[in-house]
Order: C-alpha cells, then sequence, then structure tokens
C-alpha cells in the first residue's frame, strides 16, 4: 500500500577524513612530552657542559700556575730542583686526573726537563724539535683550544740586574673529552629513561581514552539510533563531565520521544501553545484568530466497512488519512483532529488559504492515482470543504481536562461545506476567494448550498483540477 512521505531524505554526507580523539590525545601529548624531553637532554645539559668546563678550566689553570712556579725554579736553579720537579709531576700523573693528557718543561735549548703524558713520565734525554719549540712562544700569549684540546703555555724569565733572562717553557695539555662523554652518558641516561616514561605515558593515555572513547562511541550509536527512530537509554557510568553528557542525552532522547509521540495523538498547535505558554495561558479560554479551515471527509466508507473486515478497513483507513495528513503537513497545515474517517486541519499565516487549496488538490489527484492502482478505492471518494475566518482559539474543556481547538462560526461553516461536497470535489467560499490570488486556481462559477442554521448563503465554488 504506497503512502505519501512526508520528509525528504536528505542526501548521505561526503564521508571526510577523522582522526580520533584517542590518536589526537597521544599526538598532542607525544608531541609536549618529547618536546620538553628534548629540551632537558640538550639545553639544560647544555648548560651543565659548560659549567663543568669552566670548572675544570679553573682547576686545570690553577695546576698550571702551581707547576709553571716549580718549573722557574728548577730551571734558575740547577739539578736538584729538576729532580724535586720530576717527582711534583710524577705524583700527578700517578693521581691519574681525568682529562690531564701531557706536562712538558723544556729549556731554552730546548732540552726536554720534563716530558709526561697521561701514562708516564718519559726519560729527558732527548731535545724538542726547533719547529715546536719555536711555536711555544706564539702559545704562551694565551690559553689555546683546539676542540676538545687544550693547551696552556707559559714562557719562563726571571730579572736579573734589570733584564729579563730567558729559562725556557712550561706547557700543560689537558682533554674536555672525559666532561663532554659524562655529560653525554648523562644524556643518554635521561633519555632512554624519559623514553620509557613516555611509552608508559602513552600506554596509559591510550588505555583511558580508550574508556572516554567507548563512552562516547555508546552516545553517538545512541544518537544514530534516535535518528532511526528508536530512543535507547545509555546507561550512566561515571561522575564526571561526560556522564552529565550521557544524562542530558537520555533526558533529550526522553523528551523527543515524548514529543514525537504526542505529536500523534495531539496537534502541532496544541504542543507549541504548552511549550511556549507559561502556566497562566494554560488556565481555560482563548483568543480570536484569523485561520483557514480544512475539512475533508470519506464519501462510501460506512458501506465499505459493512462489507470489509474490520482489520481490513482499519489498515484503509489509515492509509487514506495517513495519505491527506502528508500532504496537509507538506503545506504548512496542522491537523487539528480526527473524527472518524473525518480530517480537521487548520492553515494558518501568509497564504494559508492557498496552501489549503494546494493540499485539497494533492490529495485528490493522489486518491485518483490510489484507486487507479487498487480496484477497493474506487468504492471512495474524498470531498473536501475550505472556509477562512475568525475564530476564537483556546483551551476548551474542564480545568483538569481540556482540549486546544478552535470554535466558531467559521468552523461550523467549514464541516457543514465539506458535508455539501460530493466525491472528489474541492468546495471553497468566497471568503476563501477573495483570499487567493486571481488566476492562481480554475474555479466554477459560483453557486449556493443550503446550510443549517445560516440566514445568509455564501457563494460556493468548486476547484476544479483536471
Amino acid at each position: 500500500m504506497e503512502t505519501v512521505p512526508e520528509i525528504q531524505q536528505a542526501e548521505p554526507a561526503k564521508k571526510r577524513f577523522k582522526i580520533t580523539l584517542q590518536i589526537k590525545y597521544t599526538l598532542v601529548f607525544g608531541l609536549v612530552f618529547l618536546s620538553v624531553l628534548l629540551f632537558i637532554v640538550t639545553t639544560m645539559f647544555e648548560s651543565e657542559k659548560q659549567d663543568l668546563e669552566d670548572l675544570s678550566h679553573k682547576q686545570f689553570n690553577a695546576l698550571f700556575q702551581t707547576l709553571s712556579t716549580s718549573a722557574a725554579e728548577a730551571l734558575s736553579v740547577g739539578e736538584t730542583d729538576k729532580v724535586a720537579l720530576r717527582s711534583v709531576v710524577a705524583e700527578l700523573i700517578a693521581q691519574d686526573i681525568p682529562g690531564l693528557e701531557s706536562i712538558i718543561v723544556v729549556d731554552r735549548n730546548r732540552n726536554y726537563y720534563v716530558y709526561a703524558d697521561s701514562d708516564q713520565l718519559h726519560p729527558v734525554d732527548s731535545s724538542m724539535a726547533e719547529t715546536k719549540f719555536s711555536q711555544l712562544d706564539s702559545l704562551s700569549k694565551g690559553r689555546l683550544i683546539n676542540d676538545v684540546r687544550v693547551f696552556l703555555t707559559k714562557k719562563i724569565e726571571y730579572e736579573a740586574g734589570g733584564k729579563l733572562i730567558f729559562l725556557g717553557y712550561t706547557q700543560l695539555t689537558y682533554s674536555l673529552t672525559p666532561i663532554r662523554e659524562l655529560i653525554a652518558a648523562k644524556q643518554e641516561k635521561v633519555f632512554f629513561t624519559g623514553l620509557t616514561g613516555f611509552l608508559l605515558a602513552i600506554l596509559i593515555i591510550i588505555t583511558v581514552t580508550a574508556i572516554l572513547i567507548r563512552r562516547i562511541r555508546r552516545l553517538y550509536h545512541a544518537a544514530k539510533e534516535v535518528a532511526d527512530g528508536r530512543y535507547p537509554v545509555v546507561p550512566v557510568s561515571g561522575g564526571d563531565e561526560l556522564g552529565d553528557l550521557t544524562e542530558a542525552f537520555n533526558q533529550m532522547t526522553q523528551s523527543v520521544k515524548e514529543r514525537i509521540l504526542m505529536g500523534k495523538y495531539v496537534s502541532e498547535s496544541t504542543i507549541e501553545a504548552i511549550k511556549t505558554g507559561d502556566p497562566g495561558q494554560h488556565e481555560l479560554g482563548g483568543t480570536r484568530n484569523e485561520l483557514c479551515f480544512f475539512f475533508s471527509d470519506i464519501r462510501g466508507f460506512t458501506a465499505f466497512s459493512e462489507g470489509t473486515t474490520p482489520d481490513r478497513v482499519v489498515q484503509f483507513l489509515n492509509q487514506l488519512l495517513d495519505m491527506q495528513v502528508g500532504f496537509i503537513r507538506k503545506h504548512k497545515g496542522d491537523v487539528d483532529k480526527f473524527v472518524g474517517d473525518e480530517i480537521m486541519a487548520v492553515f494558518q499565516g501568509d497564504g494559508k488559504e492557498e496552501r489549503a487549496i494546494k493540499a485539497a488538490v494533492d490529495i485528490q489527484i493522489y486518491f485518483k492515482k490510489l484507486a487507479e492502482k487498487d480496484a477497493e478505492f474506487n468504492r471512495l471518494r474524498l470531498g473536501i470543504g475550505i472556509h477562512s475566518g475568525e475564530v476564537v482559539s483556546g483551551n476548551i474543556g474542564s480545568r483538569d481536562r481540556m482540549d486546544y481547538t478552535s470554535i466558531g462560526d467559521t468552523v461550523n461553516t467549514s464541516a457543514r461545506l465539506c458535508s455539501a461536497a460530493g466525491g472528489e470535489e474541492v468546495l471553497i467560499t468566497d471568503v476563501v476567494k477573495n483570499h487567493i490570488k486571481q488566476g492562481s486556481f480554475t474555479l466554477s462559477e459560483p453557486f449556493t448550498v443550503p446550510m443549517k442554521n445560516k440566514q445568509v448563503q455564501l457563494q460556493i465554488f468548486r476547484v476544479i483540477y483536471e
């Protein structure tokens, strides 16, 4: 059995590239954590390295000054102090001072007084090469740093008779490699320790976000179910914002469910009156409004019901009423009530009369198509009456049980006009005709129809739609 769709289905949204919250949170945390780790490994350790190198320079410089004093005495006095100098240097070598590479004391004739490296004190029965000796003068003007190697060189002189007498050179060489290796080892240790902590933190984040995302996905699937017309209740877990959101979602779902179910039994105007009105407006009484009323009735339905099973009668009645409601809502009308096989609908706002007529014409045309496809519909016809005017709209009934509806002569006239309409006819009054644009519909010549309790008969027009 055919029905009229009320809402046109929207085109499915195009798929777009998505990054899950779990990946986003993991990436953000990972970038922040690694940035902090790299800052510690580079910037902070670079500062520590510089401090250690400065301290190393001070310590070796103090050692060099002491050594230079002893060397000056040995070079100026003779063999006795030379032996004492070698003994001091031997003790320094034995201490295995980190970074110490060599100690050299040479006289002005290029003869070695002391020649020691980090491992041992060498014999001094040789002379320094002339090219190397000549370089010592330029090196003695200050500290020379060549990559990781530092050269401390001093020219030894003493004053006699107002003159400076050149005695030789002393040189101490040390390396910054131990400090840099220490810093590198610390950096590596901190890096791998931080990396381990990072991986552990990532694992924790993935676990926590997985729990959160599972709760979010539960809400997502519930929302999809609501879109499909089901109204699930999502379990509320966790006393956090997501739990509050879930609880709010359940409340919203319940409200939507009640609204949709209410819409099946109560007119839209009644729902809006309840929704927007204050408590004082929910009392008995009403207001005057200009409305257009649409009444339709199924001709031959009583005879059809007598020869048809009750289930089949209800099935056909629901199909016909559903079809009419679809077209009424399509043209922005509101079904006020069903009375057996009759429909009372209300149109309001600009162009209400034209919209009511369009709905009526669409209904009649569609009903003919149904009759062509199903022979049982040939036994039925629709009569429709449309009238417009001032009515009283409001709460009618008792204080404990009321109905939001419209009453007045306009409503009665619309119902009687529907009764006067033959099968497949759409009748309108001259009031309705005066509210529509000239030429928008094809109308018959005016005529009158006797109506109960009407002293002045209205002019009636038949809408010609085929």
